[in-house]
C-alpha cells in the first residue's frame, strides 16, 4: 500500500508544503554505503497551466553525513547515478552557494554579469 507523506520545503522568501506519495523502496543490501538511509521512487501530482493534472515520478534520497552529524533529504528526477554520488553532489552544490553568499555579502554584488569563468572573475576583480 502507498503511504502519503508532506514534506517542508523552504525556498527563499518562501516555504510551502509537498505532499508526495511513496511508492516503492530500495531495499538497503551491504554492499551500499553505510551513509544511506534510505531511498525510494516517490509521486507527486501537480497542475498545469490548464489545470490538467500530472504525476511526476521522483527518486527521494535520505543520507546520513557522518562529518557534521546530520540527515539529509535529497529529492531528484535523476534516477541513473547512485545515492552516493547525488549526496556527494548536492554536498558540493551547498559550499558553492554558501561561497557565492558570502561574495555578495562581502562585495555587495547585486548580481554577476556573464556566466563564463572569465566574466565572472573579471566581476569578482572589480569588486575587489
Amino acid at each position: 500500500m502507498n503511504e502519503i507523506y508532506s514534506v517542508l520545503i523552504k525556498i527563499p522568501n518562501k516555504i510551502s508544503f509537498v505532499i508526495y506519495t511513496s511508492v516503492s523502496e530500495t531495499l538497503l543490501t551491504k554492499d551500499m554505503p553505510d551513509e544511506l538511509l534510505k531511498e525510494e521512487v516517490i509521486q507527486q501530482v501537480y497542475k498545469d497551466e490548464k489545470g490538467k493534472e500530472h504525476i511526476l515520478e521522483l527518486r527521494r534520497i535520505a543520507w546520513w553525513d557522518t562529518v557534521s552529524g546530520r540527515a539529509y533529504e535529497f529529492i531528484t528526477n535523476n534516477f541513473v547515478l547512485q545515492a552516493a554520488m547525488m549526496a556527494a553532489i548536492y554536498k558540493y552544490r551547498f559550499q558553492i552557494e554558501l561561497f557565492f553568499e558570502k561574495l555578495q555579502q562581502n562585495f555587495q554584488l547585486e548580481y554577476f554579469v556573464g556566466a563564463t569563468k572569465m566574466q565572472l572573475r573579471y566581476r569578482y576583480e572589480v569588486s575587489l
